[in-house]
């Protein structure tokens, strides 16, 4: 059986192989910016992925804030460059705000020791950047439909599961989380109302 941590880094393994295939095809269209955009999001969620990958047992606050800020931000960076994709535009202002949002509501959440509220927030913000970049390729599906419906399926399955991620944690209902949430975790009655 593969545990947790084997598991976190093959993925961050995958990822960064996805981020270097990102990056040369950027530097053979220096103009598509949204290729840097995806590849540097991916280059945070490698971040994210190693940290929770290498951190021996602990799940503390430092661990937590320190894997999920930068996961925030890779999913930020992949929302901005689907954004790009999608219009052409090269517009931050949207995307920035969002990032400052679920970064300050997320590790403010976490600083005042309520770790399973955060983890649920981090879930709901990945799940909106997500579902927004979907929505930008669906706006895209004239120019490739085929192509771009496949990719909004797919976003909206990744989306969904951030989602239900979220509301699994909502339902357990633990203020503090000293682990991860595995699989095989019973839900229970919740203690507290989001």
């Amino acid at each position: 059986m593969i545990d947790n941590a084997t598991l976190l880094i093959a993925i961050a393994f995958s990822s960064a192989a996805l981020m270097i295939a990102l990056l040369i095809s950027w530097l053979n269209a220096r103009e598509d910016n949204y290729l840097m955009s995806w590849a540097a999001g991916m280059a945070f969620v490698v971040v994210a992925l190693a940290v929770l990958g290498l951190r021996d047992g602990r799940y503390d606050t430092a661990i937590q804030i320190g894997a999920f800020s930068p996961l925030l931000s890779g999913m930020a960076l992949i929302h901005l460059g689907s954004f790009q994709f999608a219009t052409a535009s090269q517009r931050r202002t949207p995307t920035l705000l969002l990032w400052l949002a679920a970064m300050f509501s997320t590790n403010l959440t976490f600083v005042l020791g309520w770790s399973g509220p955060a983890t649920a927030l981090l879930n709901i913000w990945c799940a909106v950047f997500i579902a927004l970049s979907g929505r930008y390729f669906w706006q895209a599906r004239r120019e490739s439909p085929l192509q771009m419906i496949v990719s909004v399926v797919l976003f909206g399955l990744t989306s969904l599961s951030f989602l239900a991620c979220a509301i699994a944690l909502v339902v357990e209902g633990n203020l503090v989380l000293s682990a991860p949430r595995t699989t095989g975790q019973s839900v229970s009655i919740p203690s507290w109302q989001l």
